[in-house]
């Protein structure tokens, strides 16, 4: 995936894994699959929602598919195709797919 920075808003690309750590799930995000270096986690537990990024070619026919907990949000402008971000009470966490067979798993 490809996550847009807090601070630097550029994207990087990043490796990331789901992991369970006594029970709590993660996602971790790593610089690279080679590259170890942890750059991030987010607990799962804390995403209160899932926002997917409005782009004008999706075909989004399968949006009957979607759980309610997913939304559309259309307001935003994102350069990136298959984006989406994961809502927090702390922050919002935004990430891209590289491509729809990827963004729709």
């Amino acid at each position: 995936l490809m996550k847009k920075g807090k601070v630097n808003k550029a994207w990087k690309n990043r490796w990331c894994i789901l992991c369970d750590v006594n029970g709590e799930i993660f996602l971790e995000y790593y610089t690279s699959k080679i590259d170890a270096n942890l750059c991030g986690t987010i607990e799962i537990s804390q995403v209160f929602g899932i926002e997917v990024i409005g782009f004008p070619s999706y075909d989004l026919s399968m949006l009957q598919q979607i759980p309610d907990t997913i939304s559309i949000n259309d307001k935003i402008k994102c350069q990136q195709k298959y984006s989406f971000i994961l809502l927090t009470k702390d922050r919002k966490f935004i990430f891209a797919a590289f491509d729809p067979k990827n963004f729709f798993k």
